[in-house]
């Protein structure tokens, strides 16, 4: 609990208080409820409790998934509705309140379906094994087949396709398994060679053409390395090397000759 005095005007401006002694409770970064009521001991206690099970009865049942997570939650599901999300991206920030709603539905939670989201810039190893290429990418995960959500963000929307809709996408995908050591480098260089590819393809725009161009003088600077690595080890070196058999000295004996009589 926090007392703050009267001559601090501004905050005072900002949460709206105009009178003395108010007692504003907060949670999540947000004020529940004030009250100018006698500030007796157990007034205080009613109004904290009262307020923070408020609180708590509204809170957004979303599940929070980690790499480490992902496939505990998976398997315990019957059915599975990932976000994939940035928490700086503000795509994502607008999408949330639809999210929200989806969370708390109903109609999803008789059909046993789980709502959850994962950070993709702290959580690498799941967007590449899923092929995440953006967010807000919404992923739906129900017997054993994942299907990518193509439509609007809205929730009705959304509610539409996790309920019905996905049955449109035929069998869907298989849900690939949790990438070994190795296998996590394959998938790593097919993620970027798709980048690249768009890249080549206009979809990236200017930035993807820089990232093209960068890339193939890279390539040619490293192609050409291993091609004046490989003649100097052909040639024996920048010097070279003399062989032996050059090196030695041929005697030539001197023609005999022949013995002048006078």
């Amino acid at each position: 609990m926090i007392t703050m005095s009267v001559t601090y005007k501004k905050p005072l401006r900002l949460f709206g208080i105009i009178a003395i002694c108010l007692l504003v409770p907060f949670r999540g970064g947000q004020s529940t409820w004030t009250t100018t009521a006698s500030p007796s001991s157990s007034s205080i206690s009613s109004l904290s409790t009262s307020s923070i099970t408020d609180a708590d009865a509204h809170a957004s049942p979303i599940v929070t998934l980690t790499d480490s997570t992902f496939d505990e939650i998976l398997e315990s599901s019957d059915s599975l509705l990932v976000l994939f999300k940035a928490n700086k991206c503000p795509h994502c920030k607008r999408m949330a309140p639809a999210y929200d709603l989806l969370s708390q539905d109903e109609d999803l939670k008789s059909h046993g379906v789980t709502v959850a989201s994962i950070d993709v810039p702290t959580n690498r190893g799941s967007s590449i094994r899923f092929g995440i290429r953006g967010f807000p990418s919404l992923v739906y995960f129900r017997n054993g087949s994942m299907y990518r959500y193509k439509g609007k963000r809205q929730y009705t929307l959304i509610k539409s396709f996790v309920l019905k809709g996905y049955e449109n996408m035929g069998d869907g995908e298989t849900i690939p398994p949790k990438p070994t050591f190795l296998s996590q480098f394959g998938l790593i260089g097919k993620a970027i060679w798709i980048e690249l590819y768009d890249a080549a393809l206009g979809k990236s725009g200017m930035a993807g053409y820089a990232i093209v161009v960068l890339m193939g003088l890279l390539i040619g600077l490293l192609g050409f390395t291993i091609v004046f690595i490989a003649v100097l080890i052909r040639s024996g070196g920048v010097g070279g090397s003399v062989d032996d058999d050059d090196n030695d000295l041929k005697t030539v004996s001197p023609k005999t000759q022949p013995n002048t009589v006078l």
